[in-house]
């Protein structure tokens, strides 16, 4: 991974972070939906 796309990637993800902080029971339902119960637990 280059620089710039490092840098972008770091700038999504804090772009996306108060959103997941405020969310965070709808993102663990996500989550489970999509990975099972077992990663839920590694995601909180």
């Amino acid at each position: 991974m280059n620089g710039i796309v490092a840098a972008g990637v770091i700038n999504q993800g804090l772009f996306r972070l108060p959103w997941l902080m405020d969310h965070c029971a709808e993102f663990g339902h996500l989550v489970c939906a999509r990975l099972g119960e077992g990663a839920v637990s590694r995601v909180r």
